[in-house]
């Protein structure tokens, strides 16, 4: 593969259309979650009004187990399904593997609730030492095989491309759950049960809306072969899943062992002050994967360029975000918390910087991808979760959540580095090595700087934050990072949105579209 040159284009039209279709599938994806978010935050002065912090904790709690027991029970297949399905070339092939991977999960996560049911008294006793809460677990465990079955069939409308499809149903997963879950909390006096039974009869009444939009998908066959491949690809990430919850969880673990709860509160509140960071990852997440192995499906060569690009592209957005979160963290807290949280806002800058080197190994593991050796990326987790702890067990009992937010963003970084070294081992990618460093250094330097300034008074601080704000395309522009290239991928945005604005797609060249079940995206 070669690396393309700064402004000479490498297939420009088809790496345009995949970045602009990137662009609106993570616009589409990010609002989706955004209204999730905003639902579930509406919720919680309703709960913390009928639960005592005992009920909001044991529900709290059980959906943790939960959320835990879903990552085993899906053994990686959602991903190895996106994965296998851009390898496969017929519809018939594409049938197969969508049947065989709904099939599975729900018959192999059925076939472990069943055998978990008999023991839930026994399991509420261990864990709240009283056996009352078993029917909770058993609402949870009766709902992993819809939720499982629905994430793959979320997962083929994004195989698809359907953005708008797939956030409308989680949306109204979302609200009809709330809406349950509300309706047996307030009139029937349900207890925690009535939003665990939302979520379950949320999740069965839009299932079948999900599998009849993907019924050009399915069909009567089973694919062995294929599930093979697909578990050896899968099985990997469910370890790496388990290693990323460690990194976000030992901290705050960490902190309220050696540290104080004083730090440990302030901590919580600059991850709550990142979570916009976390929002733009994960809607970036849903979207790159399906656009990058349809790139590199229709051609290796140009996908590195386009790889490429994408990863200078998206170190320059979350750097921005970023700088701005860092150096009006202060601001933001002062809005949204009392005088006694603000000193939370130092913690904002390297946890803002972790996100950013999260954000970027989504496109530094494409070798791991590519090449199906997801064993590689499990590892260099496991590294860096177990480098996180390391880092936090020495340096938090003294320096408190400054240290934990900065071991933090040591050890994202360490991941990012080790994705990066490992798949250029696998396939050979010709990043624009320079670019995203150069993009990288800047970031790290202002975030820093916002530091430096925290001590000056009144409105010079605030001018001194918005001149370093001001300062990062500048910055970036004089370094080359930035330049007439991005100017014409700006205005290539513009004019395709301008386009879709003056000449929509007809209806029926739309249903068209969507009825395919080939991995083709829209422009």
């Amino acid at each position: 593969m070669t690396e393309p040159s700064g402004g000479e284009p490498v297939a420009a039209g088809l790496q345009g259309a995949t970045l602009r279709g990137l662009v609106r599938d993570t616009f589409v994806y990010g609002s989706g979650d955004v209204l999730l978010r905003a639902a579930a935050i509406l919720t919680i002065p309703i709960y913390t009004r009928v639960f005592s912090p005992d009920d909001y904790g044991t529900w709290a709690f059980v959906t943790t187990a939960v959320w835990l027991l879903n990552a085993f029970l899906i053994v990686g297949m959602d991903s190895a399904y996106t994965r296998f399905f851009f390898d496969v070339r017929s519809d018939r092939e594409r049938q197969a593997l969508t049947t065989t991977s709904l099939v599975f999960v729900a018959a192999w996560s059925t076939l472990v609730v069943v055998a978990l049911l008999p023991f839930t008294p026994a399991i509420s006793e261990w864990i709240f030492d009283t056996d009352e809460h078993w029917p909770l677990f058993v609402i949870a465990l009766v709902t992993a095989p819809l939720v499982l079955v629905s994430a793959i069939a979320s997962t083929a409308l994004r195989n698809t491309f359907r953005a708008g499809l797939f956030s409308i149903f989680n949306v109204a997963v979302t609200l009809t759950g709330i809406a349950i879950g509300l309706y047996l909390v307030i009139v029937e006096n349900r207890g925690v049960e009535g939003p665990l039974i939302g979520v379950l009869a949320a999740t069965a009444i839009v299932l079948p809306l999900r599998l009849w939009t993907i019924r050009a998908l399915l069909a009567r066959a089973f694919a062995w072969k294929s599930l093979r491949g697909m578990l050896a690809f899968g099985l990997p990430l469910v370890p790496m899943t388990l290693a990323l919850w460690v990194m976000l969880v030992s901290d705050r673990i960490v902190i309220a062992k050696v540290s104080t709860t004083e730090q440990l509160g302030l901590y919580t509140i600059a991850v709550g002050a990142v979570s916009i960071l976390a929002l733009a990852d994960a809607a970036f997440t849903q979207a790159w994967l399906p656009r990058a192995l349809q790139a590199y499906d229709r051609d290796p060569v140009s996908a590195s360029a386009f790889y490429a690009r994408v990863l200078t592209y998206l170190i320059v957005t979350f750097g921005f975000a970023a700088l701005v979160l860092s150096a009006f963290a202060e601001e933001l807290l002062g809005v949204l918390t009392g005088s006694d949280f603000h000193g939370a806002a130092i913690a904002v800058g390297p946890l803002t910087l972790a996100a950013v080197a999260l954000a970027s190994s989504q496109v530094l593991s494409m070798g791991v991808r590519i090449s199906k050796r997801t064993m590689y990326s499990t590892l260099a987790a496991g590294l860096a979760a177990v480098l996180n702890l390391v880092l936090n067990l020495i340096f938090v009992p003294e320096h408190g959540m400054i240290a934990a937010a900065w071991s933090t963003a040591a050890a994202y970084g360490f991941l990012a580095v080790a994705q990066y070294v490992v798949s250029q081992r696998l396939v050979r990618i010709e990043f624009e090595l320079r670019r995203s460093l150069a993009a990288a250094a800047v970031t790290f330097a202002l975030v820093l700087a916002v530091r430096l300034i925290e001590d000056s008074e009144g409105a010079t601080e605030l001018a001194l934050k918005l001149g370093l704000s001001l300062a990062y395309f500048p910055l970036l522009a004089a370094v080359g990072v930035v330049g007439e290239r991005e100017l014409e991928a700006l205005r290539g945005l513009r004019v395709s949105g301008l386009r879709r604005r003056v000449a929509l797609p007809t209806d029926s060249a739309q249903a068209a579209r969507r009825g395919t079940s080939g991995p083709t995206a829209p422009d």
